[in-house]
């Protein structure tokens, strides 16, 4: 991946501005979760390979190494949690856009969290907050996007695909995230 890329490109973004990358991760969301003291708002949890991602209700998120998205985004935004009622939501009409828009392929959302082409998982959204009194101090959302991954384990195969297996063309999987990045960053702005 073209991290120097990425950097430049997410600098220009109003809230989602920073990048800490990874070559290997165990989580990213655990990862966000663990430092969330030490780590500035707006900053982008981006890892290469993930170990042992985490989806909703704690269930593995499988990822082949390079081929797939994996990151989290932490925000701190010290705002009545009312305000992100339908966040997740929102963040795949934003995802099913772009496959829609880029990729030509038609994908749908299976509520509330997961992005699905021809009833099979191609993305999960992991939105998790930590809040003092009604207020959200801390915002982690967690995006696993199967991009090139050509096959899947034993346990997924049948119910999990990926851009590449629906296009049968790899993806630029730096285009697809700072482009992903740029338009969650106006909604954020936006809300």
């Amino acid at each position: 991946m073209d991290i120097e890329l990425i950097k430049k490109e997410i600098s220009k973004n109003k809230i989602i501005n920073k990048l800490i990358f990874f070559e290997e991760l165990s989580s990213t969301q655990i990862y966000a979760k663990e430092n969330s003291k030490n780590i500035k708002k707006g900053t982008i949890i981006l890892a290469n390979n993930q170990t042992r991602g985490i989806g909703t209700k704690d269930r593995k998120w499988y990822s082949k190494e390079n081929e797939n998205l994996t990151f989290t985004i932490v925000l701190k935004p010290n705002e009545k949690i009312n305000k992100f009622e339908y966040l997740t939501i929102r963040l795949a009409e934003i995802i099913i856009h772009t496959i829609n828009n880029f990729y030509n392929i038609r994908a749908d959302i299976k509520v509330p969290n997961d992005i699905i082409i021809n009833n099979r998982k191609v993305c999960g959204i992991l939105t998790e907050t930590e809040v003092k009194g009604e207020n959200v101090e801390n915002l982690f959302i967690g995006i696993g996007l199967n991009v090139n991954q050509k096959d899947f384990d034993i346990e997924i195969k049948n119910i999990a695909t990926s851009l590449f297996k629906e296009t049968n063309k790899m993806i630029d999987k730096e285009y697809i995230l700072i482009n992903l990045i740029s338009k969650i960053d106006k909604l954020l702005k936006n809300n």
